[in-house]
């Protein structure tokens, strides 16, 4: 739960405390036994009115004017739902490095994440893809390498990027003691401000390069797997003809332009979920 709440959180200062997205992520338990009739029709004339890219899908032997005259008489406004939706909508909240505590006594750890400001997806590109796993998998390993096996403040650092909509939201994630949290940050902050000067080393490209033709590979081998890869490719713009070739075919510098364009050190919302408590943002 608090893992949840402290996603809402930093996804409504990059998009909106409105946004359609964060809706699976702030469930709020203490009300769910008071929900009333009148409610659900509330919030149904909401989703109605406000949501865009709606997608109902209906299973039976109906055809589609009985389906649309159920959803008429349901709904009362089909085909008259709104065109434009929020994930297209970016929110200028993080002008700023803004950060919060998630006290979580449960765990004795400290499970910090970092969200930068949501980019647009762009067109439909069957290279995106590929290049959003290059750069997960070179700042993965960059970091790690610092923060483990340099500085030794965590077992390994992990950089993703999560569709939202027409839009992507990259995050970096570790886990850590309390008492090194406000450490670990830094050393993200400085070793993110060092790739935006130097770029990637030939070493670190190679590693990266390595490690995604190993899981191509794999994904050829494996059933899941393959499912999830393609999944990923067809989620951030299309399935190349040649997975394996596509990713000999993207140039470093493009992969560099994507971090610098999108890791900005100045610009980003944190949370820490662990035992410290609120106030201890200060130390941070």
């Amino acid at each position: 739960m608090k893992k949840n709440m402290a996603t809402a959180w930093r996804w409504g200062q990059l998009l909106g405390d409105d946004h359609s997205s964060l809706s699976p992520w702030a469930p709020d338990p203490e009300t769910a036994s008071s929900v009333k009739y009148k409610d659900l029709k509330k919030i149904h004339g909401k989703v109605t009115d406000k949501v865009g890219n709606t997608v109902l899908v209906s299973a039976g032997p109906l055809n589609l004017i009985a389906v649309t005259e159920i959803l008429t008489k349901s709904m009362g406004r089909f085909g008259e739902w709104k065109k434009e939706s929020g994930s297209s909508k970016r929110s200028d909240k993080a002008s700023r490095v803004q950060g919060k505590v998630f006290h979580d006594p449960e765990n004795s750890d400290v499970r910090l994440l970092l969200s930068f400001p949501a980019q647009p997806m762009g067109k439909p590109d069957d290279s995106l893809g590929t290049a959003v796993m290059l750069l997960e998998t070179a700042i993965s390993q960059s970091l790690t390498s610092r923060l483990r096996e340099q500085e030794g403040l965590t077992y390994s650092v992990n950089c993703r990027a999560h569709p939202i909509g027409d839009m992507i939201i990259w995050e970096v994630e570790l886990t850590c003691q309390p008492g090194q949290a406000p450490q670990a940050l830094d050393s993200i902050k400085q070793e993110l401000a060092h790739h935006a000067e130097t770029g990637f080393t030939a070493d670190e490209w190679a590693r990266a390069r390595l490690e995604i033709t190993s899981q191509t590979m794999t994904a050829f081998s494996d059933a899941q797997k393959g499912r999830d890869f393609m999944l990923h490719l067809a989620t951030f713009g299309g399935i190349p003809e040649n997975p394996m070739g596509m990713i000999f075919e993207i140039e470093r510098n493009r992969i560099e332009a994507m971090a610098n364009e999108i890791l900005d050190t100045k610009n980003f919302v944190f949370t820490a979920t662990s035992p410290m408590l609120e106030e201890d943002i200060d130390q941070f």
